[in-house]
C-alpha cells in the first residue's frame, strides 16, 4: 500500500509557473507574487482548509481537506492535490570587513528648539502630515542623508541559505474527460511519519533586531499545508491551507541522575534612575553595590529539566560583597531563546559572532528583566467542549462582548518565589517553579539553536543611608504659593525619593536543557539533520498499520541564496494579507487546533448520544 502510494506521489509534478495567457484572479495572484508579469484576472475564487493532528514521530493518522471554489473559470481546474512542506532559511547582513560605516548623527536639543517654531502644525493651509525638504529640521536632513548612505551596497556583506527539508504531495481528486472536479468538497488523506524528530516551531517571532540596525540576523521556518490545483493547460497554482506543527520526542529521563550544586554570581544592577518604581540609590553613596551568589541543587551534567513538572530546588543565598542591600525575595524563571548559529559564523570577531548569535546584549537584559521569557511551542491547545462554547456564545450575546482569541498557550504559568530573611548573611530555602508544558524545548535546527536557561532573580532592599526605613514623615513640607493654585497636591521630589519602593533586582542565568512534552517509548527518533532521516508522507488513503517502508530521505542540501532571494523575510502567507480581498479560510489557522476542536466535538456528540440512549432506556422501563 505505502509503496504504491509513494509511486503515485512521484508521478505528481510540483506546481509549475502559470503561463501568461491564463486570466488570474486576486487569489491566484497571491500565490504567484514571484511572477510580477501576470496581471490579468482569472475568475475563480479559491478557499482552502486543512485540519490534521499535530505531527509526531511514528504518527499514522489522517487529516481532512476542504476545498471551496467559486467563479465562472473554476471549471478549468482538473486536479486537486494537498501538500505538506517544510522549508528553512537564514540570512545575515553585516558591515564588510575593513569598511567604516557612516557616523550616525546625534540628536541636538538646542538646535531642534531653535528650529521648532518653523514647524507650524497649526498653519491653516497645511494638509496632511508629510514634511517637504524645506520643512525638515536639520536633524531630519542629517538623519536622512545618513540612512541613504547606509544603502550603499558596497558597505555590506549579505549571506543567505535555504533548505527544503521535504515536500510531500498527494492527489485528492482528478477530473474525468471533460468534467471538472467537485468545486465544494471535503476529502480525507493519510499521514505517515517515520521515527524522526522534525524541528518544533515557535509561536513567537524571534528575529534578531539591533538598535542601530547596522546588523541583521534571522531565520525563518515555513511548515504549511497547501493546495495545488492543476489547470487544463497543464499549469498549476498553489494556495495556503494552514500551518502545521511538529512536537519532537525526548528520550525518557533517567530516575537516578545525581545532583550537583551550581554557584551563580548574580549581576549587580546598573539602573540608577528614580521614579515610578524604577530602583534608586536613595541616600546611598556612589559605591553602594552589593554582590550576591546563589547555590542551586540541580541535576548534574546537562541540567535536564522535564517539561510540565513542578520543582522545588534547594537554594542557598549568600551576600559576598557590600552591605548596601539585603535579600528580600527570590524566584526562578525558565527561558528559551534562539541563537543564530549559522549567521554567527560570518562575524569578523568573537564579539561580533556572539552579538549576531544572541542579539544585542542590552535588549537581552531588558527582555529577561521585564518580559516573561517564555517562548511558546506551536502546538494545539486544549479546546472547549460544545457546552462551554455554547455558554461563551450566550455570554457574548447577552453582554454584547467578544471573547479574546489570544491565549498564552497550554500550561504557561508564572514561577513562584520565596520571601527571604533580611537579617542573615547566608540562608537556604526551597524555591518552587514549574517548567511550562507549552514551552519551547532545547533543540538544534539547521540554522539556529534553541537554548534554554534558568533565570535566577533576587530582589533586594537598600539599607544604606536613611532609606532603610523609607517611611512617610508626619511633618509637612513648606508649601509654595504656586502649589495652592493646583487642582491636586504635587509631591515634592525629596518626598518622592523617601517614599518610593527602594529595591533592586539582581539577575543570573544557568544553562539548562528542557525536554519536549512528548517522550519516546522505543528507539529514539532520528534527528532531521542526520543523513539517514526519513521524510513524512501524505497518502491517498488512511494507513491502517505501521510500515517500515519509508524510502524517501529528507533533503539535506543547503542551497545558497542570491539576487532577489536575499530578503529579510520571504516566508509566511501572512505577509500576503491585505493584498487580496480577505477570504475566510484556513490559510492562517493552526491545522492542529482545528483538528483538536473536531476531536472534542466528536467526543461530545458520542457522550450526548450515550446519555440520550440511557434516558430513553430508563423511560421505557
Amino acid at each position: 500500500m505505502l509503496s504504491s502510494s509513494i509511486a503515485l506521489l512521484g508521478s505528481v509534478a510540483l506546481a509549475a509557473a502559470l503561463p501568461s495567457p491564463i486570466d488570474i484572479s486576486p487569489a491566484v495572484e497571491i500565490a504567484l507574487l514571484q511572477q510580477p508579469t501576470s496581471s490579468v484576472r482569472w475568475e475563480c475564487s479559491v478557499r482552502c482548509w486543512v485540519r490534521a493532528p499535530d505531527l509526531t514521530a511514528n504518527l499514522l493518522g489522517y487529516g481532512d481537506a476542504r476545498l471551496l471554489a467559486n467563479g465562472s473559470a473554476c471549471s478549468d481546474i482538473d486536479q486537486w492535490s494537498v501538500g505538506l512542506r517544510l522549508k528553512e532559511r537564514s540570512i545575515v547582513r553585516l558591515a564588510a570587513e575593513g569598511v567604516e560605516l557612516p557616523v550616525k548623527p546625534e540628536w541636538n536639543h538646542t538646535a531642534h528648539a531653535a528650529w521648532q517654531p518653523r514647524d507650524d502644525y497649526n498653519d491653516i493651509f497645511r494638509v496632511g502630515y508629510s514634511r517637504f525638504d524645506e520643512d525638515k529640521s536639520p536633524y531630519d536632513i542629517e538623519r536622512e542623508a545618513y540612512e541613504r548612505a547606509l544603502r550603499n551596497k558596497t558597505l555590506w556583506e549579505v549571506h543567505g541559505a535555504e533548505r527544503l527539508v521535504f515536500d510531500s504531495l498527494v492527489v485528492l481528486a482528478t477530473a474525468e474527460e471533460d468534467s471538472s472536479i467537485p468545486l465544494e468538497a471535503v476529502k480525507s488523506f493519510g499521514i505517515a511519519v517515520p521515527n524522526v524528530n522534525l524541528p518544533p516551531t515557535s509561536r513567537n517571532g524571534d528575529f534578531h533586531w539591533f538598535p542601530d540596525r547596522t546588523r541583521f540576523a534571522g531565520s525563518e521556518t515555513q511548515f504549511d499545508y497547501y493546495f495545488s490545483l492543476r489547470l487544463r493547460n497543464g499549469s498549476s497554482v498553489e494556495f495556503p491551507a494552514g500551518h502545521a506543527a511538529f512536537i519532537p520526542a525526548s528520550e525518557p529521563l533517567s530516575l537516578d541522575v545525581p545532583k550537583e550544586n551550581v554557584t551563580i554570581i548574580l549581576e549587580r544592577p546598573t539602573n540608577d534612575r528614580s521614579g515610578w518604581g524604577i530602583p534608586s540609590r536613595g541616600n546611598c553613596t556612589a559605591d553602594n553595590s552589593t554582590t550576591f551568589s546563589v547555590e542551586v541543587e540541580v541535576p548534574s551534567g546537562d541540567h535536564v529539566f522535564e517539561s510540565g513538572k513542578e520543582l522545588f530546588l534547594p537554594t542557598t543565598i549568600r551576600r559576598t560583597k557590600g552591605t548596601a542591600q539585603v535579600p528580600d525575595y527570590i524566584y526562578f524563571r525558565p527561558s528559551t531563546a534562539g541563537a543564530e548559529t549559522w549567521c554567527s559564523t560570518f562575524g569578523h570577531s568573537e564579539a561580533e559572532r556572539n552579538e549576531i548569535a544572541f542579539g544585542d546584549p542590552s535588549f537581552r537584559r531588558s527582555h529577561f528583566e521585564f518580559g516573561d521569557g517564555v517562548m511558546k511551542l506551536q502546538m494545539a491547545e486544549p479546546v472547549m467542549t460544545m457546552q462551554q462554547e455554547q455558554e461563551e456564545a450566550d455570554k457574548e450575546e447577552g453582554f454584547a462582548t467578544q471573547t479574546s482569541c489570544w491565549s498564552d498557550g497550554p500550561g504557561i504559568r508564572q514561577a513562584g518565589g520565596v520571601e527571604l530573611d533580611h537579617s542573615v548573611e547566608v540562608q537556604t530555602v526551597l524555591v518552587n517553579f514549574t517548567i511550562p508544558t507549552g514551552m519551547m524545548p532545547t533543540f538544534k535546527t539547521t540554522f539556529k539553536d534553541y537554548f534554554t536557561h534558568l533565570q535566577v532573580a533576587l530582589i533586594t532592599k537598600q539599607v544604606c543611608g536613611d532609606s532603610a526605613e523609607a517611611k512617610l514623615p508626619f511633618e509637612v513640607d513648606e508649601v509654595h504659593e504656586d502649589d495652592l493654585w493646583l487642582e491636586y497636591r504635587r509631591r515634592s521630589h525629596s518626598l518622592l525619593r523617601k517614599t518610593e519602593k527602594l529595591s533592586l533586582s539582581h539577575f543570573g542565568n544557568l544553562s539548562i536543557t528542557i525536554t519536549s512534552p512528548l517522550r519516546s517509548n522505543g528507539a529514539p527518533p532520528v534527528h532531521y539533520t542526520h543523513p539517514t532521516a526519513l521524510s513524512p508522507l501524505l497518502l491517498p488513503t488512511i494507513p491502517t498499520a505501521h510500515h517500515d517502508d519509508f524510502p524517501v530521505l529528507l533533503n539535506q542540501e543547503i542551497r545558497k541564496e542570491d539576487g532577489d532571494q536575499l530578503k529579510q523575510r520571504r516566508y509566511g502567507w501572512d505577509d500576503l494579507r491585505g493584498m487580496e480581498p480577505l477570504l475566510e479560510d484556513g490559510r492562517w489557522q493552526s491545522v492542529g487546533q482545528v483538528w483538536a476542536r473536531k476531536v472534542q466535538r466528536e467526543k461530545d456528540l458520542l457522550k450526548l448520544k450515550e446519555e440520550q440512549e440511557k434516558a430513553s432506556f430508563v423511560a421505557q422501563v
